[in-house]
């Protein structure tokens, strides 16, 4: 009852608060009514100084765009007066170029003559290295004969004549003398080596010996050979004289042979020589006769001629690229005019949008001075709609704050004064039950062994686990029922057994070994199995580390045959080289064609292009010695090869070819053979379409556009089918 009467006291002292903040509120709302009502002004005039900004905005934006439209204007007009430039240069440069074409020599024909010369040149430098091959091969056959006729002077000096049959017989000859004189020595030889035998046998000879020739015992008269040594000494010096003279004879042979062989091999490749010059002067005779010109010229006016040529093809390629680029400024200050006329018409359709926006925007301003506050600045005038809509919100908020307020105390009002009559009623019926307790409760106590209710209260405040001390008490209960079960199963196993302390100690001492032994193999277990354990770590980490190394050795294999392809340019010029070939490859079956199976494209080493000519036994030459007819062959054929490429790489089904400009520098003849190369285009189901100044072209074309320049309509396209 005590804490329910402090309630319902700070209830009513809550309840007093909230009347008295209900007519604080109610004050505060009806002040801040008026402004609220009228607050809608406020944002009306902020609303109009934000127009006012707008306007003052439009007009900076109308004032720039008519700077604008007026530099337009000049500038519009110094570009018509570019533009009507360019067109008179334009004109001077195409009648320079169609004057400078009149003046290319046929390149045609100098071509043929400069050909003829080469081939000429080379012909006659061929003959001359015959004729300077067939006198150093003459003296070098004069040299081997001095040589060989000094040599058999020396070893044949009785030989009056140098016949070359004579020379072999007198080899024989003297061969078979040396030979016979060999033998007749080896015979006085072997006599005298016989004599001194005998001598020596003979003069160990003694009186009474029995000679085992005769059987005589008396030796009145010995042999005896006196400088027998010295005699066979001789004959074997004669001997070895004989011996040198025979190997003297036998190089000599020997000799002549190498020098009659090279002799003959010498005399051969000048019948080869003499065979090739004659075979030379015939060409020379025949080339005489095929002279591409009626009158002959000098070598030295054709190369005056190509590089007169070369010089007009200079100026003229030089013209055709100023009158290219005055084309471009041509076409771009066309297009600046049409961007320039285009922006001043966008320029005038902003400046009338931007009028028309500023009319509207004044009209809606009304209930502020236009004058007054242009005068005032923008920054005051910013400054002047944020206050005016801070005022607006402020209000909005104040007005919205107090009400919702209002209505929070009213309602908590209402709530409190429920609360205080319900907590009234409840503290009445406490003070009734309360006594009625108190009645029992005396009663209770004069009935049971407590003396008073302190006694009571001492007992209910102190702290007793009641589950806790009754779990307790349960398992006390369960051990002793489960050991009283354990002692009976015991005694009805011992039942007529008695008890032997020795045995008991002697199985106790075994089995304590048995533990220790056990112990013992379970801790050299527990080793191995650690060990076990590390080595399949071990194991597990070498073979992973093996793999590992073996894909780092053939990844470091494949990254160095890598380093070595990407050193330096090698990868790109590999794979450049590549594709060149392939490009040439496919350009040159349709170049071959074209040139009639003369030209066929090639690639050098460092992957420039040269040209072999089967017209000259197959030899290379560069690329800047065709023709301007067949260099555009060459180019057609390489652009072709490139766009099949392409094509077919972006598998595209597109076979239409497009050229522009190229021809300029052509004489008629060169012309010519670039219309034939584009008609075979046809067979090969291609549109090809030709962009060109030069007028001869429309002959050979039968559809065409064909576009003129008027300076006051513009461009005029005429079609050739209309």
């Amino acid at each position: 009852n005590t804490e329910l009467t402090t309630e319902l006291q700070t209830l009513h002292n809550r309840f007093t608060k909230l009347k008295k903040q209900i007519a604080n509120e109610k004050e505060t709302l009806k002040q801040l009514k008026p402004k609220f009502d009228s607050r809608e002004k406020l944002k009306t005039q902020a609303e109009e100084l934000e127009k006012l900004l707008k306007v003052t905005e439009i007009e900076s934006t109308c004032a720039k765009l008519s700077g604008r439209i007026k530099n337009g204007e000049q500038t519009s007009q110094n570009t018509l007066l570019k533009i009507e430039q360019l067109s008179k240069n334009k004109i001077e440069f195409q009648n320079s170029i169609k004057e400078t074409r009149t003046k290319l020599p046929d390149l045609g024909i100098l071509s043929k003559i400069k050909d003829w010369y080469t081939n000429n040149n080379h012909l006659r430098n061929e003959q001359a290295s015959i004729k300077k091959e067939k006198e150093e091969n003459t003296k070098i056959i004069k040299g081997y004969k001095n040589e060989l006729n000094v040599l058999t002077v020396k070893i044949l000096p009785s030989l009056d004549s140098l016949d070359e049959n004579l020379i072999a017989k007198a080899i024989e000859q003297t061969t078979q003398e040396v030979e016979y004189k060999f033998t007749e020595i080896d015979n006085q030889i072997k006599d005298f080596q016989i004599r001194k035998s005998l001598s020596e046998y003979a003069q160990n000879l003694h009186d009474g010996d029995s000679c085992p020739v005769c059987g005589s015992n008396s030796h009145p008269d010995k042999l005896e050979e006196k400088d027998i040594s010295g005699k066979i000494k001789a004959l074997n010096n004669q001997k070895a004289v004989l011996k040198n003279e025979m190997q003297s004879l036998t190089d000599f042979e020997k000799k002549t042979a190498e020098y009659r062989f090279k002799i003959d091999s010498l005399n051969e490749l000048l019948e080869k020589q003499e065979q090739k010059s004659l075979e030379i002067e015939q060409k020379i005779e025949v080339q005489q006769k095929t002279y591409p010109a009626k009158e002959k010229i000098k070598e030295s006016v054709v190369d005056n001629k190509f590089e007169q040529a070369r010089l007009l093809q200079e100026k003229l390629e030089k013209y055709e690229t100023e009158l290219f680029d005055l084309e471009k400024s041509y076409e771009k200050e066309l297009a600046d005019k049409e961007k320039f006329e285009n922006a001043l018409n966008q320029f005038k359709r902003d400046l009338s949008s931007e009028h028309a926006k500023k009319e509207t925007l004044s009209a809606q301003i009304t209930n502020v001075d236009i004058q007054i506050w242009q005068s005032i600045g923008k920054s005051k005038i910013e400054e002047e709609i944020k206050d005016l809509l801070k005022q607006y919100n402020q209000l909005t908020l104040d007005f919205k704050y107090i009400e919702r307020s209002l209505n929070n105390s009213r309602t908590e009002y209402s709530k409190y004064e429920g609360i205080i009559q319900t907590k009234e009623a409840d503290l009445k019926l406490n003070k009734q039950e309360l006594e009625n307790i108190s009645i029992k409760l005396e009663n209770g106590i004069s009935k049971s062994d407590f003396q008073d209710e302190n006694q009571i209260e001492n007992i209910l405040k102190k702290d007793l686990d009641i589950e806790k001390t009754a779990k307790e008490i349960d398992e006390f209960n369960q051990k002793l029922f489960s050991l009283k079960e354990q002692l009976r199963n015991l005694q009805e196993q011992a039942k007529g057994k008695e008890y032997d302390a020795q045995k008991h100690e002697q199985i106790t001492i075994k089995l304590n070994e048995l533990k220790a032994v056990a112990e013992k193999q379970g801790k050299e277990l527990g080793s191995l199995e650690k060990d076990k354990k590390t080595l399949t770590k071990k194991l597990n980490e070498k073979q992973r580390l093996e793999k590992e190394h073996r894909k780092l050795k053939l990844r470091a294999d494949n990254i160095a045959s890598l380093k070595s392809l990407f050193k330096g340019s090698g990868f790109v010029n590999y794979v450049s080289s590549v594709y060149l070939q392939n490009l040439i490859n496919a350009a040159n079956e349709r170049f071959f064609r074209l040139t009639n199976q003369k030209l066929q494209l090639e690639l050098t080493e460092d992957n420039n292009f040269e040209i072999r000519d089967f017209l000259n036994e197959g030899k290379t030459r560069s690329v800047k010695t065709l023709s301007g007819g067949q260099t555009f062959q060459a180019s057609l054929s390489l652009a072709l090869a490139l766009a099949d490429n392409i094509q077919s790489l972006t598998h595209s089904g597109h076979n239409f070819f497009f050229l522009d400009e190229g021809f300029g520098s052509l004489d008629r003849e060169s012309l010519s053979v670039v219309f034939s190369s584009l008609k075979t285009l046809r067979k090969e189901n291609r549109i090809v379409g030709v962009i060109s100044h030069v007028e001869d072209l429309q002959q050979e074309v039968e559809t065409y556009l064909k576009i003129e320049n008027n300076q006051e309509k513009g461009s005029l396209i005429t079609k050739s089918w209309e």
